[in-house]
């Protein structure tokens, strides 16, 4: 699920109120989304041009306690294998 269109290239262009609500869990819990050090988006539909979808439907979400502790973390992306779904 993204978060905002911000997170996704490509494809249909409309937020929805799932959209909205995973946000705003995301708020309420008082989660930190780790930013990714190696690309933006985590899926990709593996076609080329204009017919490419790209978005960031993986999440590194953790709690503000734990991002106020002096510990460094890093989320990287792994390649993906041959699927497009």
């Amino acid at each position: 699920m993204i978060t905002s269109l911000a997170k996704k290239r490509g494809g249909m262009r409309r937020t929805d109120t799932d959209m909205e609500l995973f946000g705003d869990t995301i708020a309420e819990k008082r989660l930190v989304d780790i930013q990714i050090i190696n690309g933006m988006h985590t899926w990709n539909n593996r076609r080329g041009g204009n017919q490419q979808i790209a978005s960031r439907l993986d999440r590194f979400l953790i709690s503000e306690q734990v991002m106020r502790r002096d510990i460094f973390i890093k989320a990287s992306i792994l390649p993906g294998m041959g699927l497009d779904h």
